[in-house]
């Protein structure tokens, strides 16, 4: 086994076990990764299907989190702050999206 699979079973293991793992990496960043979700009678509770998972990345003011269904983005609210969308096609021809704020 190699170490990047090595990595994947303990990280898959461990989600599977807690539901969530969470991993502070250089820079203050901070990212967690998830299996649970919010169940009929709102307890949080480990998804059992294995298809369904989110990540969130926070620095300081700034979070994403992507899930199957979301792709979120929060900022402090800044006058200052410029937001950038625009529109490209990607190698196979499709229409990509993309949004930067600096």
């Amino acid at each position: 086994m190699t170490r990047v699979e090595k990595l994947q079973y303990l990280l898959i293991t461990q989600l599977k076990k807690q539901g969530v793992v969470e991993l502070v990496l250089p820079d203050g960043i901070n990212l967690k990764i998830g299996i649970t979700e919010v169940d009929k009678h709102g307890n949080l509770v480990i998804n059992e299907d294995e298809d369904y998972c989110w990540v969130t990345a926070n620095r300081l003011d700034k979070s994403v989190l992507l899930d199957s269904f979301n792709l979120g983005l929060s900022y402090e609210d800044d006058p200052s702050t410029i937001i950038f969308e625009d529109t490209n096609v990607n190698e196979t021809g499709e229409s990509i999206k993309t949004l930067d704020i600096v």
